[in-house]
């Protein structure tokens, strides 16, 4: 009787092993699937395609700015040749803008006292003037034609958030006046839902004295004319067009990884902004994934029996082990910030990349061979162990102090949570060093201190001499609380008293970057007057623009007031 091929035991061992081939080529096959899948999600929080969302972002910007500066040049013409103003309201409605009306497109034009000539929105010309506006001021004292962008305020004209670019007008070499073009800030929001950022990720077009002038998703107007406190990304940026930096937002206080692109031209920067917890929710899914995935290539390893394994030597375990985690791998070495991953039940040190050993001094394999105690010097080891156990779900940021190899400690803000790799529970942890951002914290606040409890009154305005700040000696010599003043100007101490031509002094020495000495005559909330003798001057960021002016008043006593007055504030 014949027998079948299964019967025959050389054929049968050949089936084992070509069905567990197949086995194992089928698993290798939806492990390919998996890891393409992870490489898409790991794509799209990774550099790659911020990079892609910032070009687009860096085109659009650049493409409204550069057609806002042809119409520019063009309301110049007109205006230089004696030409119908009225006709740059169609130039306007002829260029290339998505929706002039939506985006509050406009052009207006200044003389040389800042008075308006026209607007493109209004038939009659209102009856502003902007002479006291620090782009205005820039361009009167530039005797050269250059363009200024203007951070994002409300306007005077409109009464609603919108950005300047403004070029100076000359006639036969005098200044006669500003060509000023106005753009909504909203404009990013399209490209923001277009590329389906996510909850938490932004785009930022800013000036170079980090003002808004564009945020996606929008800020409320409290902080339109608030600096932007991310300091690495102007440390970076004096040297560079471009790059990546990690900060917490001085806005939201969430940390993003940003990446930056300058735009010299118009002196300002774009930047899109990536949720670091976001990264790191990514990396630890791809991690289970990948546990998950390995589990099922040694089910099927186990299933295939040892024939194979002694045919092949159990030489493809470490092909697709390799294979599966290689991704992972590059990412985790690769990456600019510290990382870690501890064992919770015995703080064991798992895993290093090479960032951690250059952070702590170790090579890669001793820091691998210690516990988290030994360069922790705060360690709860219970809270470790909760958060492993998932006890801590709605806490993953720690604040500790870590000690290095040379003996040094340094203060690290630590994001952790935990992950599953081959049903081993681990602790995967991003380690920023915040030593230098507490030592400035600390400074910040003594100084703080120091002026909040000044005998002298002190006020800070923003270029433009909007107040933004207070002490309780300027409170108790004019008897107006910080509430009343944020966001005024000093001429609410006016008594009227002062010429023109001396506030033209003063603010043609602050413009200068000079200090100024005088005297004010205030008038107090109760209508009351009093003597101060006062010093303000100008307070510059690292490219000596001007971003605040700082003055100091010391209160005459009565009886020692100056005859006849001399000064008051503007």
């Amino acid at each position: 009787m014949p027998t079948s091929a299964s019967d025959h035991p050389a054929r049968r061992n050949w089936l084992l092993i070509l069905g567990a081939v197949a086995a194992l080529l089928l698993d290798a096959g939806v492990m390919t699937g998996i890891q393409d899948r992870l490489h898409r999600q790991i794509e799209e929080h990774t550099l790659a395609d911020a990079e892609r969302v910032l070009l687009a972002m860096e085109d659009r910007t650049v493409r409204l700015l550069e057609t806002g500066d042809i119409l520019l040049h063009m309301a110049r013409r007109q205006w230089l040749h004696g030409g119908d103003l009225s006709e740059l309201r169609t130039e306007l409605a002829d260029a290339a803008f998505p929706s002039s009306e939506r985006f509050n497109v406009s052009l207006i034009l200044t003389d040389g006292d800042g008075s308006v000539i026209f607007d493109s929105e209004k038939l009659e010309t209102p009856a502003v003037n902007i002479k006291d506006l620090t782009y205005f001021r820039a361009l009167r004292a530039a005797h050269e034609d250059l363009v200024v962008l203007d951070p994002t305020r409300i306007g005077r004209l409109r009464g609603i958030p919108l950005f300047r670019l403004a070029r100076p007008m000359f006639k036969d070499g005098r200044f006669e006046g500003v060509a000023i073009f106005t753009f909504s800030p909203d404009f990013l929001e399209d490209l923001f839902r277009q590329y389906g950022l996510g909850p938490g990720a932004n785009m930022s077009f800013l000036s170079m004295d980090r003002r808004v002038i564009a945020r996606a998703p929008k800020l409320s107007a409290d902080y339109l004319d608030r600096p932007l406190d991310e300091l690495n990304l102007w440390r970076q940026m004096v040297d560079r067009d471009h790059g990546t930096y990690v900060a917490a937002s001085g806005f939201d206080g969430v940390r993003r990884l940003n990446l930056f692109h300058r735009l010299p031209k118009y002196n300002a920067v774009v930047k899109v902004g990536i949720p670091e917890a976001d990264i790191l929710a990514v990396l630890s899914q791809s991690r289970q994934m990948l546990a998950a995935v390995a589990g099922g290539l040694l089910a099927a390893l186990a299933a295939a029996g040892c024939l194979l394994f002694g045919l092949l030597g159990g030489s493809l375990r470490p092909i697709l082990a390799r294979d599966g985690e290689g991704r992972f791998r590059a990412l985790f070495d690769g990456a600019q910030s510290v990382m870690l991953v501890v064992d919770p039940e015995n703080n064991a040190i798992i895993d290093a990349n090479q960032s951690a050993a250059r952070f702590y001094g170790y090579e890669p394999a001793v820091l691998k061979a210690m516990r988290l105690t030994d360069i922790n010097l705060q360690l709860d080891t219970t809270t470790l162990k909760d958060i492993g156990d998932g006890k801590r779900s709605g806490q993953n940021e720690f604040l500790f102090r870590h000690r290095l190899a040379d003996g040094q400690t340094r203060d690290v803000e630590v994001l952790t949570g935990p992950v599953e790799v081959r049903g081993r529970r681990l602790l995967f942890s991003v380690i920023h060093d915040i030593t230098d951002r507490r030592r400035r914290d600390a400074d910040s606040a003594r100084l703080t201190q120091a002026v909040d409890q000044s005998p002298l009154s002190v006020v800070i305005t923003d270029p433009e001499g909007a107040i933004q700040y207070v002490n309780a000696a300027f409170t108790a010599a004019s008897g107006y609380a910080a509430e009343d003043v944020l966001g005024q100007t000093p001429r609410i101490l006016k008594t009227g008293e002062t010429a023109a031509a001396d506030y033209a002094a003063m603010w043609a020495e602050l413009a200068a970057g000079n200090s100024w000495r005088g005297r004010f005559h205030n008038r107090r909330k109760d209508g009351s007057r009093y003597w101060a003798e006062a010093v303000i001057w100008p307070v510059t960021d690292d490219r000596g623009r001007i971003i605040h002016h700082f003055g100091l008043e010391d209160v005459i006593p009565e009886g020692r007031e100056p005859e006849p007055p001399s000064e008051d504030s503007p």
